[in-house]
């Protein structure tokens, strides 16, 4: 009798230890999948107040008057890059909400997750490179 309670115990404790790693590996691939949202998350989060710097430049840009005629393709060239970091942007949420951990494999989510941080990054790196340049234009068509 006390053979057999041994095994059960025995067979119990196997029986859950196999069981364990798969329930961590979800728990652990999940604990992932939504830090890698949170990072993509705080990345828009960064970037996203931004957006009305680039309408605020492009405003000013738009209604300045008396644009000296060498500078005026520079304005236009610049209202474009503002306006396609803008889009950038736009297009960059749409992308990236559409991911579910449920209709994903773990391994094309995270793929799917690091192609995003990049073009997030590539997004990150136009918004403020147009703001930057858009002040410095502002600044030489002011005079200052």
């Amino acid at each position: 009798m006390k053979f057999l309670f041994i095994a059960f115990i025995a067979l119990s404790l196997m029986a859950t230890n196999c069981a364990s790693p798969n329930k961590n590996t979800e728990a652990a691939q999940k604990a992932l999948a939504e830090e890698r949202w949170e990072e993509m998350m705080a990345l828009h989060d960064n970037v996203m107040p931004k957006m009305s710097e680039i309408n605020k430049i492009s405003r000013e840009l738009k209604k300045m008057e008396n644009i000296p005629v060498e500078l005026q393709a520079e304005v236009q060239n610049m209202l474009t890059t503002l306006d396609k970091a803008d889009e950038g942007m736009m297009n960059w949420m749409a992308g990236f909400s559409k991911y579910n951990t449920n209709t994903y494999s773990h391994e094309d989510l995270m793929k799917a997750y690091d192609q995003e941080m990049e073009a997030g990054k590539a997004v990150e790196e136009a918004i403020l490179g147009s703001i930057e340049k858009g002040n410095e234009l502002l600044k030489k068509l002011k005079g200052e």
